[in-house]
């Protein structure tokens, strides 16, 4: 859970709540070898630059798989939520989260020192976002779904932390249980091409939000998918929630999936916000993609009170070189 003291002067968060745990320290000794103990990944897509001299490193423990499906999701919906705070914002307490529906807790806690003595939390939310997209991209990058500790840096001192393992709460159900055998390998996952298939998605957070989509094109392999919505909810997470967002891209880990996001430039035009961005990567990736197991290339409408405030594409590029050309000519 995120408790009420997790951010500075912020009461609560909608987050699922589970209860507080405490890792064994036995769990992760000896079970990293000096390849798997990595500063921050460099392969930065389109996100910020993380903070001057902020780093991490990562502790895998191999003996422990998760499933790849649960990871992404857990992790999409923690970086959405943490995406609705500043970007500075001091994180003075444990976060956690979990969906309820699959097996994988993260947690992340600033480093204040040893009690009585403690000091002030360094750990800023910024820290969070960027080290939670950094392991994500090192995990799909070297296919090691596992149990993992990372170490949260600035100037080489330690800040934070954060644990991605396996919890014993899993309320799983038949649904949730199929989704977690989704394969996130580069092989062609259940369609290949998707023409026809449209619909409509409301934000279950504020109903004037809805979203029109439609399908066409090709399949996109869902860790694409996954690892650009979370470069996508990084990018969006520096910016406060409520500025206006003209355009907005992200990309994925192997470049061969791009978003593109822009307002609309109508006479009806409305402010399209970073808050609408952000629940339009989650809505998209979860609520449609997810939930039919259809991944693959999309046009889409974000709708505000019965006003169309942005439009995008979801396109499969071949290459880094073309993605923005792609994206380009989808415009």
């Amino acid at each position: 859970m995120m408790t009420s003291r997790a951010f500075l002067m912020l009461s609560s968060v909608a987050m699922n709540l589970v209860n507080a745990i405490s890792l064994p320290p036995t769990s992760w000794q000896n079970i990293t070898s000096p390849d798997l103990l990595l500063p921050s990944n460099p392969t930065n897509l389109t996100t910020p630059t993380p903070p001057p001299g902020f780093s991490i490193s990562i502790k895998f423990n191999e003996t422990h798989p998760l499933k790849p499906a649960a990871v992404y999701i857990n992790a999409i919906e923690l970086m959405y939520k943490l995406a609705q705070y500043s970007w500075d914002v001091p994180i003075i307490d444990q976060l956690e989260y979990s969906d309820r529906r699959y097996d994988v807790l993260i947690l992340s806690s600033p480093e204040q020192g040893p009690s009585p003595v403690k000091q002030p939390s360094q750990l800023q939310n910024c820290h969070v976002i960027i080290a939670l997209y950094e392991v994500l991209l090192t995990m799909a990058a070297r296919a090691i779904f596992c149990e993992l500790f990372v170490d949260l840096l600035v100037n080489e001192k330690q800040v934070g932390n954060m644990n991605i393992f396996q919890w014993g709460g899993f309320d799983g159900d038949g649904h949730a249980d199929d989704i977690l055998t989704l394969t996130t390998s580069n092989s062609t996952e259940y369609i290949s091409v998707l023409n026809g298939e449209s619909g409509e998605i409301v934000d279950p957070d504020n109903n004037n939000f809805k979203i029109s989509y439609a399908f066409y094109g090709q399949h996109i392999n869902s860790q694409e998918i996954f690892t650009a919505t979370l470069d996508g909810l990084a990018t969006a997470a520096e910016f406060n929630r409520e500025s206006k967002c003209d355009v907005i891209y992200a990309t994925s880990v192997l470049k061969t999936c791009a978003f593109s996001i822009t307002k609309n430039i109508g006479l009806q035009a409305s402010q399209l916000s970073y808050a609408q961005v952000t629940a339009a990567l989650r809505l998209l990736t979860v609520g449609v993609m997810l939930e039919r197991k259809m991944f693959g290339e999309m046009e889409f409408a974000l709708e505000f009170g019965g006003i169309q405030v942005g439009e995008g594409n979801v396109l499969r590029v071949s290459s880094a070189s073309n993605a923005t050309e792609g994206i380009a000519e989808a415009r």
